[in-house]
């Protein structure tokens, strides 16, 4: 998953690696114990909390499992990383930006077949454990089936570790972001056609995103019409999952597309530089009868004052041309610069594409944010 990186607390370091844990685990774990936690008049409601505090823990690792597979990937590919956040539904690992699409594609699957991984083992051991067992209601993503009698504790946490890890090797296939899924995604594309990354291809993986939302609102809709009476409602979880998707895909959008359409051709890698401001030259027919002519005396074409007037009309023409002069000089250094800093997106865009927001520099931000800037002021749209 592609998490944001901030509002998250470190941990400790591994080898260099800062291990953080955002703000988004800690609410979801309070409010995963303050569901779970027992009435004062309800004493076998402690099992529950129990496994709660079992699905927690395990949830845990099984993230730090999913982000250290793609820190290990990265790693081995030469691609260097400073730190890991951990989020409920996984995590972000900060990479520098691969070079080349396979390498993102190697990076981006290998948390998602780390946890399919996990969770074929649980099954196995799950198998040693109990012999015989229903394994369809345990792969239910939507339902899961933890507590089915089971006879032991190793058996209880081995149900509890498939379920986890199947889960988010499921939900991080969705295509959009912020999950792996839209990362790929967007490492196909950028494969296929390294323009359209940050051309039509913002765009396609904004209405996947939209789509994706839709079908799980959808199936949410469902859950909610057949009176979903679980403890934390299954509709409920899929809602805010769609509200997740879009808010993501919108900001996305928001930050990729104003820059991008502004003039751009179809196809072309560069963005639309600033038209500087060309001047045709002026028809000569004619200036001649505006002339003074010559056979007007000069007494009366040129008065006294005349010279103290054109000597000072001389200097405010030069003043002006010089003013002209910087004025267009400044403007060929704006435009030079706004050049330079359209040259510096594509790049941006890819990696926003497939690492997100925060991977981005505070200086690349702000480009960003100056460059989209620039194009809706040019396009006349509120900022």
């Amino acid at each position: 998953m592609r998490a944001p990186g901030n509002w998250s607390l470190s941990i400790g370091r591994w080898g260099g690696l800062d291990i953080r844990v955002h703000a988004f685990f800690v609410a979801f774990a309070v409010a995963t114990l303050y569901l779970c936690w027992p009435a004062p008049s309800s004493e076998p409601a402690g099992n529950l909390l129990n496994v709660a505090l079992a699905g927690l823990g395990l949830l845990f690792l099984s993230v730090l499992v999913h982000e250290l597979s793609h820190w290990l990937v990265a790693h081995l590919l030469g691609v260097s990383n400073s730190a890991i956040v951990l989020g409920p539904l996984g995590g972000y690992t900060r990479w520098s930006f691969p070079e080349s699409s396979r390498a993102w594609l190697l990076i981006l699957c290998a948390g998602p077949a780390a946890n399919l991984l996990v969770s074929l083992f649980c099954l196995i051991g799950l198998f040693l454990v109990e012999g015989s067992f229903r394994v369809m209601p345990l792969l239910n993503p939507l339902e899961p089936a933890w507590v089915e009698a089971p006879t032991t504790l190793a058996a209880q946490g081995l149900r509890i570790a498939t379920w986890i890890n199947w889960f988010l090797f499921l939900v991080n296939l969705l295509p959009a972001f912020p999950f792996d899924g839209g990362g790929v995604v967007a490492a196909i594309l950028n494969a296929a056609r390294p323009k359209s990354i940050s051309r039509r291809g913002s765009e396609f993986l904004f209405w996947v995103a939209t789509l994706t939302a839709a079908v799980i609102m959808a199936v949410a809709l469902y859950f909610w019409k057949h009176n979903d009476t679980a403890l934390f409602p299954t509709w409920v979880a899929l809602a805010l999952l769609a509200v997740i998707l879009l808010v993501a895909a919108r900001r996305d959008f928001e930050v990729l597309v104003p820059p991008v359409v502004a003039g751009a051709e179809p196809g072309k890698g560069d963005l639309p530089r600033k038209r500087r401001q060309t001047w045709a030259p002026l028809p000569t027919d004619g200036l001649a009868d505006a002339l003074p002519s010559p056979d007007i005396e000069p007494s009366a074409a040129v008065s006294p004052a005349a010279p103290r007037r054109d000597a000072d009309a001389e200097a405010e023409a030069d003043a002006e041309a010089d003013a002209e002069a910087d004025a267009e000089a400044e403007a060929d250094a704006e435009a030079d610069a706004e050049a330079e800093e359209d040259q510096q997106v594509d790049t941006i865009l890819a990696r926003l594409h497939v690492q997100g927001w925060d991977s981005l520099t505070r200086e690349e931000r702000a480009l960003l944010q100056r460059v989209s800037a620039r194009y809706r002021h040019r396009l006349g749209r509120p900022s």
